[in-house]
């Protein structure tokens, strides 16, 4: 991710990819919407190039602050470049940056990504000693699943802002409480 952004923002290249405001559109069919999102040419991806752009300049503005809760979508028109703006931009659903990191940085600046990378890191270690300790095979494939299933949530954050949303966030936490209880199921039974 690193290298990929390095060479997006040398010498600005990632203006190279603004989409072409007229052909830039929601396709109904599966195939045209597959080959308009390979070559950035639909409106969801289009927008999420546009908010990310925005997010990565807000960043630069205050990397330490963030612009506190709400302060994305409050801020974010101010920092946009205009090469990227589509027909949804006005947003009026006053949705997010479209990636849970950007939005972390954006909103708690570099502290609160921190806070959140250790909790996730501590969350794999911890989550890696519960399924060693797990002795009933059948526990040891929820563990098991209940590890792969964060990875996937956090992947899918990537794309989305899915831990603030209301409906899928709570999700993310559920699992991380099923990790809690068998860390003290296996407790227990060392203890007898």
């Amino acid at each position: 991710a690193v290298v990929a952004l390095s060479y997006l923002f040398y010498e600005n290249r990632f203006l190279r990819y603004a989409p072409d405001f007229k052909k830039t559109i929601y396709h109904s069919s599966l195939s045209d919407h597959l080959e308009s999102t390979q070559t950035l040419n639909d409106v969801s991806s289009a927008e999420r190039l546009y908010r990310w752009v925005a997010a990565t300049q807000m960043i630069k503005a205050r990397p330490f602050t963030g612009f506190g809760q709400g302060g994305f979508v409050a801020n974010y028109r101010d920092y946009a470049v205009s090469l990227f703006t589509t027909y949804v931009s006005r947003n009026f659903e006053h949705s997010t940056v479209h990636n849970y990191f950007l939005f972390l940085l954006t909103e708690q600046g570099i502290p609160g990504f921190l806070l959140f990378l250790v909790f996730i890191v501590f969350i794999y270690i911890r989550g890696q000693k519960i399924y060693i300790e797990t002795q009933d095979p059948e526990e040891k494939k929820i563990v098991l699943a209940v590890l792969v299933a964060l990875v996937v949530m956090l992947f899918d954050n990537m794309l989305s802002d899915l831990i603030e949303d209301v409906k899928i966030g709570p999700i993310f936490y559920w699992l991380i409480a099923l990790l809690v209880m068998q860390d003290r199921k296996n407790l227990v039974k060392g203890e007898k």
